[in-house]
């Protein structure tokens, strides 16, 4: 079982080293690090390799070994796929936002994230109602790509020192300090996710110091984030918080972890492995499917024919609740447990669905579906509008640890939130541009 998951993770490691050599890849190599993250490393840190908390019971070796080979049948179908699209193939359509004026750029970020992060707040102060939230989620999506235009303009040298304190003092720190208070630890790490993406693909090369920021933020984040969740959701004492309350609230646990109130290190250590530990219920999966609960047969995907219905047209839209079914129909929620999800994450789904048949033909569609996006949206004559939509897009698919559905439906509420906007700054481009060559003739 060691030797599959050290297997598992040197495959892992090797897009990983194909791009720090040759400068492209940076999706795949991303993604790998991401795979590696969930389905390798929990087994090489985790003391006794568990499901569950509360009490947790053990996994027969014979089933996470099945599990750990799938996944190292599935890393290498998704690899398989995304090399062969070809970086040159014309069948992909190119997506291209050349915008020239630097200053409306930086002014059209602003207002992004200025609109983003009001939408965020009243999102937050929405919470529960799913018919109003459902309309304030749009433009809240701008804030990520406001932050992702004036990151990729730092990253070209056009950003100047007012900007690039607004973007590091004010609307990052703000992203994810709205995404703590929600309690979503992946709308706090998809900030990072997003940086790191951009810039991979724009320096050809991969940023350490984050990935080890990163890396620690989870170790930290992922423990933390459950005495937070039972505080303030559902029935907890500080449910009725509101924003700033909430932070407050993180930082008396924060501060009750350094002084050893929840166990040493040692402990939090093996309860965030625990988190991330995707292999682990694959490996229960494995166990109870379909012996003791049968193929889903596709169930799960059904609700991506329905995303790009708008709300606003179909007001009774059935809600996406697959991590809810997920957590009853394997027993890791309580019956009576209908607040809390259970992440699906996309190779135990394919698995729920269709058993191993599953896993390996949806693993090489996953590589070409990365492959296609990254190639629509990063090119030579791509843009920053471009590479931006582009960035934002593709940490939605590199929400590995969630189901496919969330995924689509995050891309898609995205690009809804930001092509409007795009035609805007498309506009208001052409039109300065126009400007200038009459002032100059």
């Amino acid at each position: 079982m060691t030797f599959l998951a050290v297997l598992l993770l040197g495959a892992c490691a090797v897009p990983v080293l194909y791009f720090s050599m040759r400068g492209t890849g940076a999706m795949l190599a991303i993604f790998s690090l991401e795979f590696a993250g969930y389905y390798a490393a929990p087994v090489l840190m985790l003391h006794r390799v568990q499901i569950g908390d509360f009490p947790a019971r053990d996994l027969p070796p014979q089933t996470v070994f099945k599990a750990l080979e799938l996944s190292l049948a599935s890393f290498i179908l998704t690899c398989l796929g995304y090399y062969l699209i070809p970086k040159s193939s014309t069948l992909i359509p190119r997506i291209k936002c050349a915008w020239s004026n630097p200053g409306i750029i930086r002014m059209a970020a602003v207002a992004m994230c200025g609109t983003g992060m009001a939408a965020s707040y009243a999102l937050l102060l929405l919470r529960g109602a799913s018919g109003p939230s459902q309309f304030v989620a749009v433009p809240a999506e701008l804030l990520m790509y406001g932050v992702a235009l004036l990151f990729t303009l730092q990253l070209m040298h056009r950003l100047n020192p007012l900007y690039l304190i607004a973007l590091w003092g004010i609307f990052i720190p703000a992203r994810m300090a709205l995404g703590l208070a929600a309690g979503e630890t992946a709308a706090v790490l998809s900030v990072g996710l997003t940086l790191l993406l951009l810039y991979c693909e724009l320096r050809g090369r991969m940023w350490w110091s984050a990935m080890i920021i990163g890396a620690f933020s989870v170790i930290v984040l992922r423990p933390l984030m459950t005495p937070f969740r039972t505080l303030t959701r559902g029935s907890g004492v500080e449910s009725d918080a509101g924003a700033a309350e909430r932070l407050i609230v993180f930082g008396r646990i924060a501060r009750g972890a350094t002084e050893g109130r929840y166990g040493d290190f040692d402990h939090l250590e093996q309860f965030a492995a625990r988190r991330l530990c995707v292999i682990c219920t694959f490996a229960d999966v494995v166990r109870q499917t379909p012996r003791i609960v049968p193929y889903w047969n596709g169930a799960t995907y059904y609700p991506i024919l329905l995303k790009p219905i708008p709300r606003l047209l179909w007001p009774d839209k059935p809600l996406d609740i697959s991590g809810q079914d997920f957590g009853h129909r394997y027993g890791y929620l309580d019956r009576s447990n209908y607040e809390t999800s259970y992440n699906l994450p996309q190779t135990v789904e394919l698995y729920a669905n269709f058993g191993t048949i599953g896993v390996l033909i949806g693993s090489l569609l996953f590589g070409f579906l990365y492959r296609f996006i990254e190639l629509m949206f990063f090119h030579p004559n791509s843009g920053i509008g471009a590479v931006a939509i582009g960035a934002v897009a593709l940490t939605n698919l590199l929400a590995i640890e969630s189901g496919i559905s969330l995924a689509i439906g995050g891309l898609i509420l995205a690009m809804i939130a930001v092509f409007p906007v795009a035609l805007v700054v498309d506009l208001t481009d052409l039109w300065s541009e126009s400007r200038r060559w009459i002032s100059a003739a």
